[in-house]
Parts: structure tokens; sequence; C-alpha cells
């Protein structure tokens, strides 16, 4: 409640502080055309009557803005309300994981360590509200980034749920592979993120000692649900718009690869030059992930549990984190202020370092946790 709250507080505040008007950017505008027409029965098109052309980044978003055109003729206000749900509930997940399982990772299994969790889960809380321009993106703008930015982070959260508990129990591989369909629907760059999460997957069952014949029947159930998913939206793009990915795709990618990698470096340069502190925390996941890389990669080909769960969790985070940063460089960053591509990666961060062994003396002392507190938010 408090984490919906929060996101609550800051979007309103934002967008009286911005003065914005709820009908989002103009890419959420386009969005909507294509919306309301679907809902009204005119079909995807953009112009009534006129040529199929998908001119829309987010299969998944576009649905549930159709959805809010069926119950409004002016869904915003609805739209608004769900991004803040999505998000702050996605917020809460990952706090409500560093509360219950960062004890564990910090004092060997333990888990009686309150004080560690409530000050991990301040640190966490404080860095999404001192940086207002995750809410701008996620919430005011009314695009697909919230439903994406709540999607991955709960896909996350919830592989380092199943690192840490050693748990791939049925339950928590449907929610898997339900989180990697929608990440699928909602943006292009969700099948490269569905790739790193099935080798992830692979990795963890690998680490539970599953030899490759055993592991097959559940990790191929998700891959194949997630293949299903991709291929029958590919084939409804072909048949319905004549391209197998969105009109923003072109309009944007260029064939000159090496021209989009120059245009994402300047992007990320940019993104540390306004977030510094943001340049510590990448380079803690750069460390994280270097130095238990080989262990992993060990573990994936021979099976053998060459790291603990909690070492297993630091290298996902730290991987997860790198992957969100890699991504927007690779697809040459973005025309957009305030870096919307490097958005979702942001709670990435924070739990990547928060998943690092804190010293006793911290643990222990309330004073210097606080004073830590402070620092981190001020920062």
């Amino acid at each position: 409640l408090l984490a919906i709250l929060t996101t609550l507080i800051l979007s309103v505040a934002i967008v009286r502080v911005m003065n914005l008007e709820l009908i989002g950017v103009d890419d959420a505008n386009i969005l909507f055309v294509y919306s309301k027409h679907l809902a009204t029965g005119e079909g995807l098109v953009y112009n009534i009557g006129g040529e199929h052309v998908e001119g829309f980044s987010s299969m998944l978003w576009m649905l549930v803005a159709a959805f809010g055109y069926l119950l409004s003729n002016q869904p915003s206000i609805l739209l608004f309300a769900l991004n803040v749900l999505l998000v702050g509930s996605a917020m809460a997940y990952a706090w409500q994981t560093i509360d219950s399982r960062l004890p564990a990772a910090h004092n060997g299994g333990a888990r009686d360590d309150n004080q560690i969790a409530s000050l991990s889960g301040l640190v966490f809380l404080g860095w999404m509200a001192a940086n207002p321009s995750y809410f701008i993106w996620t919430v005011t703008s009314l695009m697909e980034t919230g439903l994406w930015a709540a999607l991955l982070l709960s896909t996350v959260v919830l592989c380092l749920r199943m690192i840490i508990d050693d748990d791939t129990g049925p339950w928590r591989l449907v929610g898997f592979t339900i989180l990697n369909m929608s990440l699928l629907l909602t943006r292009p760059e969700g099948m490269a993120w569905v790739l790193y999460f099935l080798a992830v997957l692979l990795l963890v069952f690998r680490w539970q000692g599953k030899s490759f014949s055993s592991l097959a029947r559940d990790w191929l159930i998700v891959a194949a649900a997630c293949g299903i998913c991709i291929t029958t939206l590919i084939l409804f793009r072909l048949y319905y718009f004549g391209y197998p990915l969105p009109n923003t795709y072109y309009a944007k990618m260029t064939p000159d690869k090496l021209y989009d990698l120059r245009f994402g470096l300047i992007y990320f340069v940019q993104f540390m030059a306004m977030n510094w502190l943001a340049i510590i925390l990448i380079l803690a996941a750069v460390g994280v992930a270097g130095r238990y890389l080989p262990a992993s990669i060990g573990t994936l080909i021979q099976g053998e549990k060459r790291l603990d769960r909690y070492q297993l969790g630091r290298f996902f985070m730290a991987s997860a984190a790198l992957v969100g940063i890699l991504l927007p460089i690779l697809m040459g960053g973005d025309i957009f202020g305030a870096f919307r591509f490097f958005q979702p990666v942001w709670p990435l961060l924070i739990l990547t370092v928060l998943l690092l062994p804190v010293p006793k003396l911290i643990r222990q002392t309330r004073a210097l946790s606080i004073a830590g507190v402070i620092v981190i938010c001020v920062a």
C-alpha cells in the first residue's frame, strides 16, 4: 500500500508541477487512435478505411487501451490509475522480497535481522522516489512503458525468488511463463529479454543438479509457450500488416549497426552524466557479474554447485541490470528526454547493490544505517 501510495503521490505531483494534461505523450496518442478504432469495430488502423500499418510499439498495451475505450470515451484517467497500480505493485513485490529474502542473503541463511531488511526497503523506496523521470515515463506518459517496467521488474524479482528459495515449483513456472509471454506482447525487445530469462532458468535448473535430459520437460514447456506466443504474434502481423515487427521499429532502426551503436553509446554517456550515482551502481554490477561469471558458466555446463544460492542471486541481478543497460545501447538510444529506455532498469541497479553483503557494523549501528539512507536519497 505504501509503494502504491508513493507512486500515486509522486505521479500526481509531477502532473501538477509540470502542468500536464492526462492525455499522454504523442506516441501514446497514436496508440489511442488504434485502440479506439479497434474498440469501435473499425479495425487496427490509424485512419478509418485506411491502410494497415502498425504504428504502435505495444500490442498488449494497445489491447488494454482498447478495453479502456469500451468502458469510457476518455480512458486516460483509467489508464493513469492502472499505471499507478502496475508500477506500485511491482515496487511492492520487490520491496517485500527485500524484506523477506535479503536478511538471509546477508546473514548466511538466517532471516531474523529486521533492521537490515527495513534499511534496504527504505533505500529501495528512496532510490525510486529520488528519480521523478521513472514516474514520468512509467505513469504520466500513458505509454506502454509503465506496463513494460512493471512486467520486467516482476519477472526479475520472481527469478530472484526462485534462485534464493531454491524453488522452481509448478506455480512459479506458470507465473514465469505468463510474465515472459506478456513481455513478448509488450515491446519488440521482449524477445531479447525472454531469451535471457530462459537462459537464467536453464542455469537455475542446472544449479539444482538436474541433468539436461531431466530438465528438458519443464524448460521446454516454458520455451514452447513463449515460442508459440511470439510465433502467433508474428504471423498475425504478417497477415494483417505485412511485416513481422511494428512499423515503429523499422522507422527507428537502420541497416548500419555501427551507426546505431554510436548513438546508443552517446545516449548511455549522457545518461551517466545526468545520473552520476548510477555510474557507481553500474560499475558494481560489472564487478559482480565478472566475479561470478566463470562459476556460472561452469554450473551451466557441468551442473555443479560452484556458487551458493545467494551468490547465484547476485550474479543474476548484476547480469539483469547489465542486459537492461546494454539493450538501449544496441538499439541506438532514444529521441525522448529523461532517458525513457533506461528507466525500467532503474530499480534493477539498486537491487544489485542491496544483494551485496553488508558489513556487520552497518547492520548493527542504527545511526549509521539512518545516515546511509539519507545520503543515498539525497544523492
